[in-house]
């Protein structure tokens, strides 16, 4: 891939030679998602964003699609380390042992909305955690963005009490979100979205825990018959768009802080805004299919409670390990929570 890119470059500058040498030649980077790009992350974030950048660089910055991922989801992270990629996203909950420090975005309860809790961890990130995402040693963190919220979804298994999970085979990505499904007694499946509807249809498992968008991007419709309606949502799981750091590195002052006005928040606010609203059609499609939307009992909602607070104390204790006053920044995320969802 890396001798396929030289390639493509010696090309492009053999063409501008050809012209004259007048124009401005492009430097192209080169994107690699694990999702297809019809994906919303794709189709209404990543691609807009980076034509966006494109545009107002004036020709000095080119952003290329390739055809086909350079790696699994979970290898983003070291294809873009290795520079095989130099952008993509990594999926904080599919690399099992890393990102401890990013749970706290994923625990239940906290918001439906993508933009309040995207926005509330790229904020605590900046304020407390930077220093301490040595997972990301060798890119460069543009922005961390969310999910939404994900849920419990299940054929003619419905959930809605504590019991309701035991045995229950779960699809799950990772991290806190199979240690969720283990507590309430489900057997977790970790396998990527991309596989939902293979291991649904095929009766591998008996439920999937997924943001509304994963059914409808993954076209499960048919597939649904129940879903746990539980305020702020099960989970809120997490992705760090990222850069190869030489690539970061070698920009010019000019395009770094162009690229610069984009990255942080700004991306946790324009992908926050695309899954809100891709969620929020989703939703409304399956209600009007006759999906039932269960509440929770209060035993459920209380266990969830429970569970919750036992994470938080574990976060606490990892952010402690690297230095971080952990009931500062826990106070602050949940206040910066609290500011964004008084602003929907």
């Amino acid at each position: 891939m890396q001798i396929r890119r030289s390639v493509l470059r010696l090309v492009s500058a053999a063409a501008m030679a050809l012209a004259g040498g007048h124009a401005v030649m492009a430097k192209d980077y080169y994107m690699s998602f694990w999702v297809p790009a019809t994906h919303v992350y794709v189709s209404d974030f990543l691609l807009p964003m980076f034509r966006e950048i494109e545009e107002r660089s004036e020709g000095r910055m080119s952003f290329k699609l390739l055809p086909q991922p350079v790696a699994s989801a979970a290898g983003h992270l070291d294809a873009v380390r290795q520079g095989i990629a130099d952008i993509a996203f990594v999926s904080t909950g599919y690399l099992p042992g890393k990102f401890e420090l990013a749970q706290i975005g994923a625990m239940p309860g906290q918001s439906t909305s993508a933009v309040v809790r995207g926005v509330a961890f790229q904020r605590l990130y900046d304020e407390y955690l930077a220093s301490s995402f040595d997972e990301l040693d060798g890119v460069k963190n543009l922005g961390y963005f969310s999910v939404g919220y994900g849920t419990v979804w299940s054929g003619d298994r419905k959930i809605t009490d504590v019991g309701d999970m035991q045995g229950a085979k779960i699809r799950v990505s990772g991290g806190l979100i199979l240690q969720l499904a283990e507590y309430f007694g489900a057997t977790p499946i970790s396998k990527p979205a991309s596989e939902a509807y293979e291991l649904m249809s095929g009766a591998i498992i008996d439920g999937i825990l997924l943001p509304p968008e994963g059914i409808c991007s993954f076209q499960m419709q048919p597939l649904i018959k129940n879903v746990l309606d539980l305020p702020g949502g099960a989970y809120g799981d997490g992705n760090i768009v990222i850069m190869n750091e030489a690539a970061y590195d070698g920009l010019s002052n000019q395009d770094k802080a162009l690229l610069d006005e984009y990255i942080g928040e700004g991306v946790a606010r324009r992908a926050g805004a695309a899954n809100d609203a891709v969620n929020e059609k989703c939703e409304t499609e399956l209600k009007s299919m006759g999906i039932s939307f269960n509440s929770p009992t209060d035993a459920l909602a209380a266990k969830l409670k429970a569970f919750t607070d036992q994470h938080i104390e574990v976060w606490k204790d990892e952010a402690e390990a690297h230095g971080i006053d952990a009931d500062a920044a826990v106070d602050y995320y949940y206040n910066q929570l609290a500011e964004l969802s008084g602003e929907q």
